[in-house]
């Protein structure tokens, strides 16, 4: 739970199989993209997806940068290695890789003047 204090935190609170409760509302959204989770280890990586999914709603694009971007497409690229893949955590991503390479590239034009 290194990658995701916070997780760490909410799990502590939390009985097995269930989503900490901050993150319920992702669940939630989760569950409607994609169906409800009833895989056992399904329900491990959902809350996983969950915390990504908080974090990058969570980061100004001012705060990215390359490691946490790798860290987060690292976790979902794990989720459907086993078969979860969620479309709107997917998004998100791409969103912010795009926020990151634009406020990037602006830093370089700025600076170049």
């Amino acid at each position: 739970m290194q990658r995701f204090p916070r997780l760490g935190t909410g799990l502590k609170n939390t009985a097995w199989g269930e989503i900490p409760e901050y993150l319920e509302s992702i669940a939630i959204q989760i569950e409607k993209d994609r169906g409800k989770t009833t895989d056992v280890f399904h329900i491990a990586i959902q809350v996983l997806v969950c915390a990504v999914i908080k974090e990058m709603k969570d980061f100004s694009v001012g705060d990215l940068d390359w490691d946490t971007l790798k860290k987060w497409g690292a976790t979902l690229n794990y989720a459907e290695k086993f078969g979860f893949q969620v479309r709107v955590a997917d998004n998100l991503l791409k969103k912010n890789l795009l926020a990151y390479f634009a406020a990037q590239n602006l830093f370089k034009s700025t600076a170049k003047k």
